[in-house]
């Protein structure tokens, strides 16, 4: 029985992810690191700690420049976020409406910072729909770690089994079978080609056909 969805926001809310690899490349050349697609596939859908880990494993020389990487990269992230993103995904808040008003409680479950999700949360008229709001600044691990899908149960007040997230990359599919809740892919917004196949339903695009094949045959 289904009873919340829990909704990453790059990629699934909205379509961000070609601004912030544009600027994740700028960042990374900075950095002394060739944006590969194994390098985009890494850090897509992580937060900035993950990535800062992630760039020291690359680059061992910035071992002792950690926090100033995670913040840069936050930084390149939000300016995209402000400058490219000027409305949400077609269809995802109709299908938010109904979701509502078929009773299932809502959340974003973002590996974003606060700024950036309260942004968007705010901006596109999403804040007073949402029942939870987990940011990456909420929990000590961000994706693929479940603590996001967790702690969106949590303060939803349901077990995982009967939540469903609605991710757009590998690193938050993971989260969510980690957690234990029941995952839904997003293919939308996947340009990259990443493998999405673990989930339990997938759809292409937000609407009524999409809602009643992944969401109201789970509704009791």
């Amino acid at each position: 029985m289904l009873n919340a969805v829990i909704f990453d926001m790059d990629g699934v809310l909205i379509d961000s992810e070609p601004g912030y690899n544009l600027a994740e490349e700028r960042l990374f050349k900075r950095l002394g690191i060739e944006f590969t697609p194994e390098v985009l596939a890494a850090i897509t859908g992580a937060n900035n700690q993950v990535v800062a880990d992630l760039v020291v494993k690359w680059r061992p020389d910035y071992a002792d420049r950690r926090d100033w990487v995670a913040s840069e990269y936050e930084a390149a992230l939000y300016g995209s976020l402000v400058a490219d993103v000027d409305g949400l995904i077609p269809g995802v808040y109709e299908w938010i409406k109904r979701a509502k008003a078929d009773g299932l409680k809502l959340a974003i479950g973002s590996s974003s910072s606060d700024r950036m999700v309260y942004h968007i949360a705010d901006a596109f008229g999403l804040s007073p729909l949402m029942d939870a709001i987990v940011t990456g600044e909420m929990v000590l691990k961000g994706k693929p770690n479940p603590d996001i899908y967790l702690t969106a149960c949590r303060l939803l007040g349901l077990p995982p089994a009967n939540c469903m997230i609605v991710e757009d990359s590998v690193n938050g599919l993971i989260a969510g079978r980690a957690a234990g809740t029941m995952c839904a892919a997003f293919h939308g917004t996947n340009r990259h080609g990443l493998d999405l196949a673990d989930c339990d339903v997938s759809f292409d695009v937000y609407n009524g056909e999409s809602f009643n094949r992944c969401i109201a045959p789970l509704i009791k």
